[in-house]
């Protein structure tokens, strides 16, 4: 993956440091208006049928990522929900739900990507680093669990802990 660093796309900052993204009490970064023009993408999924039934809370915790987006500045018009992968199997990257996401940034569409936890982007470690590397190119901003995360540092936890470099997990989901 090449990794350009800084212009992360908040003022005042090259870089997110660990102490902004496990610090919620500390003021929000403010976000630049080429990402705010463009859309921000809630990107939504559970795996089963069974987890959309059953785990009602997972739903409404992923899409409370929409009031997120809207506390970094997002007007309610430029925040969109896809959730058409809830019930489908992050394993493939074939996923309806997941292939309008990356249409849409590679239309230039998309200023941010707000997903709950890495996982719900996929248990696919190839598409996962494809989706960053394609963020990077795109200038795409990634938040996960409400933090911004620097897609162009591949040494941050929410970037790199998901394939190979965190322990243990069930990868089957």
């Amino acid at each position: 993956m090449s990794v350009r660093r800084g212009g992360a796309g908040f003022s005042g900052r090259s870089k997110i440091s660990a102490e902004d993204m496990g610090n919620e009490e500390e003021a929000m970064p403010k976000i630049e208006a080429r990402y705010l023009r463009r859309l921000s993408a809630v990107y939504e999924r559970q795996s089963t049928l069974a987890q959309v039934e059953g785990n009602e809370n997972s739903r409404l915790y992923q899409e409370s990522q929409k009031e997120v987006a809207h506390r970094y500045g997002w007007a309610e018009n430029r925040i969109i929900a896809i959730d058409e992968d809830l019930g489908v199997s992050g394993a493939s990257a074939g996923r309806a739900g997941y292939q309008r996401l990356l249409r849409l940034i590679r239309e230039g569409q998309v200023g941010a990507v707000f997903i709950s936890d890495v996982t719900r982007g996929g248990r696919d470690p190839v598409a996962w680093f494809q989706l960053l590397e394609l963020m990077v190119q795109k200038d795409v901003l990634l938040f996960v669990d409400g933090r911004l995360t620097d897609a162009h540092d591949s040494a941050q936890q929410n970037v790199s802990r998901r394939h190979g470099k965190r322990g243990g997990g069930n990868d089957k989901t």
